[in-house]
Protein backbone atom coordinates (compact mmCIF):
# COMPACT_ATOMS: atom_id res chain seq x y z
CA UNK A 1 0.00 0.00 0.00
CA UNK A 2 0.91 3.59 -1.07
CA UNK A 3 2.13 6.24 1.95
CA UNK A 4 -0.88 8.38 0.44
CA UNK A 5 -3.34 5.35 1.12
CA UNK A 6 -2.38 4.77 4.54
CA UNK A 7 -2.97 8.48 5.14
CA UNK A 8 -6.22 8.19 4.22
CA UNK A 9 -7.37 5.27 5.45
CA UNK A 10 -5.90 6.87 8.50
CA UNK A 11 -7.95 9.81 8.46
CA UNK A 12 -11.11 7.63 7.53
CA UNK A 13 -10.69 6.12 11.21
CA UNK A 14 -10.27 9.28 12.73
CA UNK A 15 -13.08 10.56 11.32
CA UNK A 16 -15.34 7.58 12.40
CA UNK A 17 -13.93 8.45 15.96
CA UNK A 18 -14.79 12.29 15.55
CA UNK A 19 -11.52 12.98 15.62
CA UNK A 20 -11.75 15.91 13.52
CA UNK A 21 -8.30 17.31 13.88
CA UNK A 22 -6.39 13.97 13.63
CA UNK A 23 -8.39 13.33 10.73
CA UNK A 24 -7.85 16.81 8.85
CA UNK A 25 -3.87 16.08 9.62
CA UNK A 26 -4.26 12.65 7.74
CA UNK A 27 -5.88 13.44 4.50
CA UNK A 28 -3.58 16.92 4.15
CA UNK A 29 -0.70 14.34 4.45
CA UNK A 30 -2.28 12.41 1.79
CA UNK A 31 -2.44 15.21 -0.22
CA UNK A 32 0.78 16.15 0.21
CA UNK A 33 2.15 13.03 -1.20
CA UNK A 34 -0.83 12.42 -4.16
CA UNK A 35 -2.33 15.89 -4.77
CA UNK A 36 -4.55 15.28 -7.59
CA UNK A 37 -6.54 12.70 -5.84
CA UNK A 38 -9.56 13.64 -6.03
CA UNK A 39 -11.59 11.23 -3.12
CA UNK A 40 -8.92 13.48 -0.71
CA UNK A 41 -10.38 16.22 -1.48
CA UNK A 42 -13.97 14.58 -1.30
CA UNK A 43 -13.20 13.74 2.45
CA UNK A 44 -12.23 17.11 3.48
CA UNK A 45 -15.17 19.09 1.78
CA UNK A 46 -17.57 16.43 3.49
CA UNK A 47 -15.76 17.25 6.60
CA UNK A 48 -16.17 20.96 6.22
CA UNK A 49 -20.02 20.41 5.68
CA UNK A 50 -21.03 17.67 8.05
CA UNK A 51 -18.86 18.42 10.74
CA UNK A 52 -17.95 21.14 13.51
CA UNK A 53 -14.52 22.09 12.36
CA UNK A 54 -12.25 24.07 15.14
CA UNK A 55 -10.98 27.05 14.26
CA UNK A 56 -7.07 26.25 14.35
CA UNK A 57 -8.14 23.16 12.04
CA UNK A 58 -9.93 25.69 9.82
CA UNK A 59 -6.87 27.81 9.49
CA UNK A 60 -4.73 24.90 8.77
CA UNK A 61 -7.06 24.02 5.99
CA UNK A 62 -7.02 27.79 4.37
CA UNK A 63 -3.44 28.47 4.62
CA UNK A 64 -2.83 24.75 2.95
CA UNK A 65 -5.53 25.38 0.15
CA UNK A 66 -3.85 29.09 -0.41
CA UNK A 67 -0.30 27.35 -1.38
CA UNK A 68 -2.15 24.14 -2.93
CA UNK A 69 -4.09 27.07 -5.75
CA UNK A 70 -0.68 28.55 -6.00
CA UNK A 71 0.74 25.21 -6.96
CA UNK A 72 -2.46 24.26 -9.20
CA UNK A 73 -4.62 27.04 -10.09
CA UNK A 74 -6.64 24.98 -11.92
CA UNK A 75 -7.28 22.39 -9.60
CA UNK A 76 -11.43 23.39 -8.76
CA UNK A 77 -11.50 21.20 -5.99
CA UNK A 78 -9.20 23.29 -4.00
CA UNK A 79 -11.45 26.57 -4.64
CA UNK A 80 -14.49 24.66 -3.48
CA UNK A 81 -13.07 23.43 -0.30
CA UNK A 82 -11.28 26.58 0.36
CA UNK A 83 -14.66 28.91 -0.45
CA UNK A 84 -16.43 26.71 2.06
CA UNK A 85 -13.46 27.20 5.26
CA UNK A 86 -13.58 30.74 4.19
CA UNK A 87 -17.21 30.52 4.54
CA UNK A 88 -16.94 28.70 8.20
CA UNK A 89 -14.65 31.93 8.84
CA UNK A 90 -17.19 34.15 8.24
CA UNK A 91 -15.27 35.45 5.62
CA UNK A 92 -17.77 35.93 2.70
CA UNK A 93 -16.16 38.57 0.28
CA UNK A 94 -13.07 36.72 0.39
CA UNK A 95 -14.88 32.97 -0.15
CA UNK A 96 -17.26 34.76 -2.90
CA UNK A 97 -13.80 36.15 -4.59
CA UNK A 98 -12.49 32.21 -4.45
CA UNK A 99 -15.99 31.22 -6.07
CA UNK A 100 -16.26 33.71 -8.79
CA UNK A 101 -12.26 32.97 -9.37
CA UNK A 102 -13.38 28.89 -9.77
CA UNK A 103 -15.96 29.97 -11.86
CA UNK A 104 -14.07 31.63 -14.55
CA UNK A 105 -11.72 28.53 -14.64
CA UNK A 106 -14.29 26.14 -15.34
CA UNK A 107 -16.09 28.60 -18.22
CA UNK A 108 -12.46 28.64 -19.58
CA UNK A 109 -12.43 24.97 -19.75
CA UNK A 110 -16.16 24.45 -20.84
CA UNK A 111 -17.04 27.22 -22.89
CA UNK A 112 -13.80 29.68 -23.98
CA UNK A 113 -15.47 31.28 -26.64
CA UNK A 114 -18.30 32.20 -24.38
CA UNK A 115 -15.26 33.59 -22.51
CA UNK A 116 -14.09 35.64 -25.00
CA UNK A 117 -16.93 37.01 -26.16
CA UNK A 118 -19.41 37.85 -23.00
CA UNK A 119 -17.22 37.45 -19.77
CA UNK A 120 -16.56 40.93 -19.72
CA UNK A 121 -19.61 42.09 -20.37
CA UNK A 122 -21.61 39.61 -18.28
CA UNK A 123 -22.79 40.05 -14.69
CA UNK A 124 -24.67 37.30 -11.43
CA UNK A 125 -27.65 35.50 -12.81
CA UNK A 126 -29.75 33.68 -11.21
CA UNK A 127 -30.48 29.72 -11.85
CA UNK A 128 -32.91 28.46 -14.02
CA UNK A 129 -33.30 25.32 -13.02
CA UNK A 130 -32.09 23.16 -10.26
CA UNK A 131 -31.97 19.49 -10.52
CA UNK A 132 -33.33 18.83 -6.69
CA UNK A 133 -33.04 15.02 -6.20
CA UNK A 134 -32.86 12.25 -6.06
CA UNK A 135 -29.74 10.72 -5.06
CA UNK A 136 -28.38 7.75 -6.48
CA UNK A 137 -30.67 8.32 -9.76
CA UNK A 138 -28.26 9.13 -12.34
CA UNK A 139 -28.75 13.57 -11.28
CA UNK A 140 -24.74 13.87 -12.47
CA UNK A 141 -24.78 12.16 -15.39
CA UNK A 142 -27.93 14.47 -16.18
CA UNK A 143 -25.96 17.20 -15.17
CA UNK A 144 -22.96 16.54 -17.43
CA UNK A 145 -24.99 16.48 -20.33
CA UNK A 146 -26.94 19.58 -19.94
CA UNK A 147 -23.39 21.00 -19.21
CA UNK A 148 -22.06 20.42 -22.72
CA UNK A 149 -25.39 22.69 -24.10
CA UNK A 150 -24.20 25.73 -25.52
CA UNK A 151 -26.54 27.63 -24.46
CA UNK A 152 -25.68 26.18 -20.68
CA UNK A 153 -23.22 27.48 -18.44
CA UNK A 154 -22.31 25.24 -16.03
CA UNK A 155 -21.43 25.76 -11.92
CA UNK A 156 -17.91 25.32 -11.09
CA UNK A 157 -19.26 22.73 -8.35
CA UNK A 158 -22.43 20.83 -9.05
CA UNK A 159 -24.11 20.35 -5.52
CA UNK A 160 -23.86 23.94 -3.92
CA UNK A 161 -26.30 22.83 -0.96
CA UNK A 162 -27.31 26.09 -0.29
CA UNK A 163 -30.90 25.59 0.50
CA UNK A 164 -29.75 22.74 3.24
CA UNK A 165 -26.47 22.90 4.87
CA UNK A 166 -25.12 26.08 3.67
CA UNK A 167 -28.61 28.15 4.05
CA UNK A 168 -28.86 26.36 7.50
CA UNK A 169 -25.55 27.16 8.74
CA UNK A 170 -27.02 30.77 8.54
CA UNK A 171 -23.46 32.47 7.47
CA UNK A 172 -24.17 32.62 3.69
CA UNK A 173 -26.67 34.97 1.83
CA UNK A 174 -27.79 35.18 -1.51
CA UNK A 175 -24.83 36.74 -2.83
CA UNK A 176 -22.83 33.39 -1.55
CA UNK A 177 -25.10 31.63 -3.59
CA UNK A 178 -25.02 33.36 -6.53
CA UNK A 179 -20.88 33.62 -6.53
CA UNK A 180 -21.26 29.86 -7.22
CA UNK A 181 -22.66 30.38 -10.73
CA UNK A 182 -21.11 31.75 -13.96
CA UNK A 183 -21.84 35.27 -14.97
CA UNK A 184 -24.16 35.40 -17.94
CA UNK A 185 -24.93 38.35 -20.56
CA UNK A 186 -28.32 39.86 -20.51
CA UNK A 187 -31.06 38.58 -23.34
CA UNK A 188 -28.06 36.38 -24.99
CA UNK A 189 -30.37 33.34 -24.25
CA UNK A 190 -27.67 31.64 -21.91
CA UNK A 191 -29.09 30.35 -18.67
CA UNK A 192 -27.19 28.24 -15.89
CA UNK A 193 -28.29 25.97 -12.74
CA UNK A 194 -26.79 23.55 -10.38
CA UNK A 195 -27.78 20.24 -9.22
CA UNK A 196 -28.12 19.30 -5.64
CA UNK A 197 -29.52 15.79 -5.40
CA UNK A 198 -30.06 16.21 -1.32
CA UNK A 199 -32.64 19.17 -1.69
CA UNK A 200 -35.38 17.08 -1.50
CA UNK A 201 -35.50 15.43 1.08
CA UNK A 202 -34.54 18.63 3.69
CA UNK A 203 -37.44 19.64 5.02
CA UNK A 204 -38.30 23.18 3.84
CA UNK A 205 -35.56 23.43 1.46
CA UNK A 206 -38.61 23.99 -0.77
CA UNK A 207 -40.12 26.76 0.82
CA UNK A 208 -36.81 28.36 0.83
CA UNK A 209 -36.50 28.10 -2.51
CA UNK A 210 -39.59 29.10 -3.36
CA UNK A 211 -39.23 32.47 -1.41
CA UNK A 212 -36.27 33.10 -3.47
CA UNK A 213 -36.74 31.78 -6.70
CA UNK A 214 -40.74 31.37 -7.20
CA UNK A 215 -40.52 30.25 -11.00
CA UNK A 216 -37.31 28.56 -10.93
CA UNK A 217 -37.92 25.48 -12.95
CA UNK A 218 -36.78 21.56 -11.36
CA UNK A 219 -36.22 18.57 -12.42
CA UNK A 220 -36.73 15.52 -10.29
CA UNK A 221 -34.65 12.03 -11.32
CA UNK A 222 -36.45 8.93 -10.24
CA UNK A 223 -35.15 5.36 -10.02
CA UNK A 224 -36.53 2.18 -9.16
CA UNK A 225 -36.64 2.37 -5.66
CA UNK A 226 -35.65 -1.30 -5.02
CA UNK A 227 -32.05 -0.34 -7.06
CA UNK A 228 -31.76 3.16 -5.53
CA UNK A 229 -31.62 1.94 -2.16
CA UNK A 230 -29.30 -0.80 -3.06
CA UNK A 231 -26.54 1.52 -4.09
CA UNK A 232 -27.36 4.35 -1.37
CA UNK A 233 -26.52 1.21 0.89
CA UNK A 234 -23.35 0.58 -0.97
CA UNK A 235 -22.33 4.14 -1.51
CA UNK A 236 -22.62 4.38 2.40
CA UNK A 237 -20.37 1.56 2.97
CA UNK A 238 -17.89 2.08 0.43
CA UNK A 239 -16.99 5.43 2.12
CA UNK A 240 -17.35 3.88 5.94
CA UNK A 241 -20.14 5.30 6.99
CA UNK A 242 -22.41 1.80 7.26
CA UNK A 243 -20.57 -1.23 8.94
CA UNK A 244 -23.81 -3.54 9.14
CA UNK A 245 -24.43 -6.23 6.37
CA UNK A 246 -27.01 -5.06 4.05
CA UNK A 247 -29.87 -7.18 5.28
CA UNK A 248 -29.00 -6.02 8.68
CA UNK A 249 -29.42 -2.81 7.34
CA UNK A 250 -32.50 -2.89 5.48
CA UNK A 251 -34.43 -5.14 7.87
CA UNK A 252 -35.64 -3.10 10.29
CA UNK A 253 -36.36 -0.17 7.50
CA UNK A 254 -38.50 -2.73 5.76
CA UNK A 255 -40.63 -3.21 8.75
CA UNK A 256 -41.45 0.13 9.67
CA UNK A 257 -42.66 0.98 5.97
CA UNK A 258 -44.51 -1.16 5.98
CA UNK A 259 -46.21 -0.91 9.34
CA UNK A 260 -46.17 2.93 7.64
CA UNK A 261 -48.19 1.24 4.17
CA UNK A 262 -50.61 -0.64 6.59
CA UNK A 263 -51.51 2.58 8.91
CA UNK A 264 -50.26 0.88 11.95
CA UNK A 265 -47.77 3.80 12.24
CA UNK A 266 -47.02 7.54 11.08
CA UNK A 267 -43.63 8.77 9.93
CA UNK A 268 -42.65 11.39 12.52
CA UNK A 269 -39.16 12.66 13.81
CA UNK A 270 -39.15 9.67 15.91
CA UNK A 271 -39.43 7.21 13.15
CA UNK A 272 -37.35 9.20 11.23
CA UNK A 273 -33.97 8.94 13.41
CA UNK A 274 -34.65 4.87 13.75
CA UNK A 275 -34.44 4.79 9.75
CA UNK A 276 -31.48 6.71 9.98
CA UNK A 277 -29.87 6.51 7.61
CA UNK A 278 -32.77 6.47 5.20
CA UNK A 279 -31.80 4.27 2.65
CA UNK A 280 -35.59 3.26 2.03
CA UNK A 281 -37.57 6.12 2.88
CA UNK A 282 -35.51 8.17 0.66
CA UNK A 283 -36.85 5.73 -1.89
CA UNK A 284 -40.61 6.77 -1.11
CA UNK A 285 -40.74 9.80 -3.77
CA UNK A 286 -44.10 10.39 -3.58
CA UNK A 287 -43.58 11.06 0.29
CA UNK A 288 -41.55 14.00 -0.67
CA UNK A 289 -42.62 15.07 -3.84
CA UNK A 290 -46.28 16.08 -2.70
CA UNK A 291 -44.69 18.51 -0.15
CA UNK A 292 -42.40 20.22 -3.11
CA UNK A 293 -45.97 20.15 -5.44
CA UNK A 294 -47.64 22.36 -2.39
CA UNK A 295 -45.39 25.19 -3.01
CA UNK A 296 -44.25 24.54 -7.02
CA UNK A 297 -47.03 24.20 -9.77
CA UNK A 298 -46.73 21.04 -12.05
CA UNK A 299 -45.93 22.35 -14.94
CA UNK A 300 -42.28 23.75 -13.00
CA UNK A 301 -41.63 20.03 -12.22
CA UNK A 302 -39.99 17.27 -14.94
CA UNK A 303 -39.90 14.04 -13.30
CA UNK A 304 -37.21 11.88 -15.52
CA UNK A 305 -36.62 8.91 -14.16
CA UNK A 306 -32.93 6.82 -14.62
CA UNK A 307 -34.41 3.65 -16.70
CA UNK A 308 -35.03 5.89 -19.38
CA UNK A 309 -32.15 8.29 -19.58
CA UNK A 310 -30.35 5.45 -19.27
CA UNK A 311 -32.13 2.89 -22.34
CA UNK A 312 -33.33 6.36 -24.82
CA UNK A 313 -30.85 9.49 -23.65
CA UNK A 314 -31.31 11.33 -26.62
CA UNK A 315 -34.61 11.02 -26.75
CA UNK A 316 -35.12 12.02 -22.72
CA UNK A 317 -32.80 14.95 -22.88
CA UNK A 318 -34.56 16.21 -25.69
CA UNK A 319 -37.49 16.07 -23.13
CA UNK A 320 -34.93 18.50 -20.60
CA UNK A 321 -34.24 20.78 -23.51
CA UNK A 322 -37.87 21.19 -24.49
CA UNK A 323 -38.33 22.29 -20.90
CA UNK A 324 -35.49 24.37 -20.42
CA UNK A 325 -36.41 26.35 -23.43
CA UNK A 326 -33.26 25.43 -25.69
CA UNK A 327 -32.52 23.98 -28.34
CA UNK A 328 -32.11 20.19 -28.72
CA UNK A 329 -28.33 19.64 -28.66
CA UNK A 330 -27.41 15.99 -29.46
CA UNK A 331 -24.67 14.42 -28.42
CA UNK A 332 -22.21 11.71 -29.53
CA UNK A 333 -21.71 9.58 -26.11
CA UNK A 334 -23.90 9.36 -23.29
CA UNK A 335 -21.30 8.28 -20.77
CA UNK A 336 -23.05 7.07 -17.17
CA UNK A 337 -21.19 9.68 -14.35
CA UNK A 338 -20.43 8.74 -10.43
CA UNK A 339 -21.73 5.04 -11.40
CA UNK A 340 -20.58 2.31 -9.07
CA UNK A 341 -20.79 -1.05 -8.88
CA UNK A 342 -21.88 -3.39 -6.09
CA UNK A 343 -22.10 -6.97 -5.08
CA UNK A 344 -24.67 -9.60 -6.47
CA UNK A 345 -27.50 -8.70 -4.60
CA UNK A 346 -30.09 -12.10 -3.77
CA UNK A 347 -33.14 -12.85 -5.40
CA UNK A 348 -34.99 -12.74 -1.56
CA UNK A 349 -33.66 -9.18 -0.66
CA UNK A 350 -34.69 -7.59 -3.87
CA UNK A 351 -38.31 -9.38 -4.14
CA UNK A 352 -38.59 -8.11 -0.12
CA UNK A 353 -37.71 -4.54 -0.83
CA UNK A 354 -40.04 -4.80 -4.33
CA UNK A 355 -43.19 -5.66 -2.05
CA UNK A 356 -42.06 -3.18 0.62
CA UNK A 357 -42.39 -0.35 -2.22
CA UNK A 358 -45.35 -1.68 -3.79
CA UNK A 359 -48.18 0.62 -2.34
CA UNK A 360 -45.76 3.28 -2.65
CA UNK A 361 -45.08 3.46 -6.27
CA UNK A 362 -49.03 2.84 -6.54
CA UNK A 363 -49.25 5.87 -5.02
CA UNK A 364 -46.46 7.84 -7.14
CA UNK A 365 -48.23 6.75 -10.63
CA UNK A 366 -51.44 7.59 -9.51
CA UNK A 367 -50.11 10.66 -8.24
CA UNK A 368 -47.81 11.68 -11.34
CA UNK A 369 -50.53 9.98 -13.84
CA UNK A 370 -47.94 7.69 -15.43
CA UNK A 371 -46.98 4.20 -15.15
CA UNK A 372 -43.18 3.71 -14.23
CA UNK A 373 -43.06 0.19 -14.85
CA UNK A 374 -41.48 -0.87 -11.00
Amino acid sequence: MEDWQKYLELGDIHQKQSEIAESVNCYLKSLDIYPDFFETHDRLWNLLNYYEIPSEVLERIVGYYEIFIEKLPDFLSAYTILGDALTKQEKLPVAIGCYQQANLIKSLKSKPGFVDKYWKSSKPANPSFIIIGCQKCGTTSLYEYLNVHPQILPTFQKEVRFFSWSFMDGQAGVDWYLAHFPLLPDGQGFLTGEASPEYIYYPGAEKRIFDLFPEIKLILMLRNPVDRSISDYYHHHKYGAEFRSLEQALEPQIKILKQVAAHELEINDEILDQMQPNYLLNSVYIYFLEKWMNWFPREQFLVLTTEDLDKAPEKTMKEVYDFLGVSVHKLSDYPRHNSNSYPHVSDSIRQSLAECFQPYNQRLEKYLGRKLNW
